[in-house]
């Protein structure tokens, strides 16, 4: 390709399986920015082969934001310089140290909370009293009977 054809092409525009464009209007060309999106032949004769990229609509939405990764040897867009930003202190519930400390404060709020409710529902609930029997008192002889001085017949006729 002539040095001058590719200076007036759009550095996003590359052919479907190759690196390097058709200089004509092709359907085989497509847009880098966005890979899959048709780029009808009227489009690329108007903004991405005559020099007129910087006016197409999907160039501008890539001021700004980095190359893509998949993008081989497109030139950076020009990017507008950052407009300095007073350095601002984290908000106080965003520092790791208060975050934590907040996050222990509202466990420990729940827990006293809880203990309370348990409190006031305990104090409603009436007391519970289980009404014990007393197995009498078991009563032993002071002299115990002697055992039997024979044993009963165990075979036999059974008395009736």
């Amino acid at each position: 390709m002539p040095e001058s054809a590719i200076q007036h092409l759009c550095p996003y525009l590359r052919q479907r399986q190759s690196y390097d464009p058709i200089p004509a209007p092709d359907p085989e060309n497509r847009c880098a920015l966005v890979s899959t999106l048709h780029l009808p032949p009227d489009y690329q004769a108007e903004y991405c082969l005559v020099g007129r990229y910087e006016a197409c609509p999907r160039y501008q939405r890539q001021q700004g934001r980095p190359i893509p990764r998949y993008v081989r040897g497109a030139r950076p867009v020009n990017v507008r310089p950052a407009t300095p930003t007073v350095p601002m202190h984290a908000l106080p519930w965003r520092r790791p140290r208060v975050r934590s400390a907040l996050k222990w404060a509202v466990m420990a709020l729940l827990l006293v909370l809880f203990v309370q409710l348990w409190r006031m529902r305990m104090a409603q609930v009436p007391a519970l009293r289980v009404e014990r029997v007393t197995p009498p008192a078991q009563t032993y002889e002071a002299t115990p009977t002697p055992p039997a001085w024979y044993l009963p017949p165990t075979v036999g006729p059974e008395p009736w």
